[in-house]
């Protein structure tokens, strides 16, 4: 994922890391979703 990170803005970075984090807590949880 290297390419997509160098790619992206400093912002979308924050965002990303923020959201495959928030992805992995709720993750379990949207199996079923």
């Amino acid at each position: 994922m290297n390419d997509f990170d160098s790619n992206a803005s400093d912002d979308d970075v924050v965002l990303d890391s923020t959201k495959y984090s928030f992805m992995g807590l709720i993750k379990p949880l949207r199996i079923t979703a």
